[in-house]
């Protein structure tokens, strides 16, 4: 039987946006996907882990917190270095969660883990304004643009998705597992950066358009809206992240990887 003409309209539809996404899949949009996934995988897993650090509820809060605290406070000075050096600072990102991943792996203590959380923050706010500022310059056109970072966007969604289940599925066979397998996949990732990722530094002309400072952006009511709405809505998520895994091993008895489920 013949399609219903709704069908047919809709399917006509998405084809451009279809058509679109295709054009933007490439190298520069897989690497920067991987980046991003990596550094959710990363946030994410600790939150079936933390918990069994047994501090107390407002140690593992800090804990927790202390990778956006750090990732809040470099994100806008990392800002003139992206400018010149978007592939060094993705890559300098890399190297450091490997790092930070050594230490999650290596020790047991609140103390380490609360430095290595921390220094995860710093290598957040590298990779994160790198990789949207490479894609914002490998994609001149505003409609592949947009499309790229909003499929970028899909890496830091699949990250939060798979995070938990990766560290408390890896956590019960050895407690380092799930942060060695993941510096190895990082390790992976910062050689496809390091031979695969073209440095486009922008130039004078651009840099001198482009230079906005921070209290003038501040200033503009539509970021401020944005701003405030991502404060919210990460407020909510940040609430959950740290109470949920000590609320069900407390009370349900739930082990690391049946939490990580939740």
């Amino acid at each position: 039987p013949a399609p219903a003409p709704h069908e047919v309209g809709g399917s006509a539809a998405m084809r451009p946006a279809l058509a679109l996404a295709w054009r933007c899949c490439g190298l520069s949009l897989g690497i920067v996907w991987s980046c991003l996934f990596c550094d959710y995988v990363l946030l994410t897993m600790a939150i079936p882990i933390f918990p069994l650090i047994h501090a107390s509820d407002f140690m593992t809060g800090l804990l927790f917190a202390a990778k956006a605290m750090c990732q809040i406070v470099c994100a806008p000075m990392f800002g003139g270095f992206i400018d010149r050096h978007v592939k060094g600072m993705i890559l300098l990102g890399l190297v450091m969660e490997v790092f930070t991943l050594g230490i999650f792996a290596a020790t047991f203590s609140y103390g380490y883990w609360v430095v290595a959380r921390g220094l995860s923050g710093v290598a957040s706010a590298a990779i994160i304004s790198a990789g949207f500022a490479h894609l914002q310059r490998a994609f001149q056109e505003p409609e592949e643009r947009s499309m790229a970072m909003g499929l970028a966007a899909t890496g830091i969604i699949a990250g939060v998705c798979f995070g938990p289940v990766w560290g408390g599925t890896l956590y019960e066979v050895h407690p380092a597992l799930p942060f060695l397998l993941l510096a190895a996949v990082e390790l992976a990732l910062l050689g496809t950066v390091a031979l695969g990722l073209s440095s486009n530094g922008m130039s004078a002309s651009e840099k001198q358009a482009d230079q906005v400072s921070m209290v003038g952006m501040l200033r503009c009511g539509d970021v401020a809206r944005v701003l405030g709405a991502l404060a919210l809505a990460n407020a909510a998520i940040a609430n959950l992240e740290s109470t949920t895994a000590r609320y069900f091993m407390k009370t349900f008895g739930f082990s690391v990887g049946q939490v990580s489920v939740f």
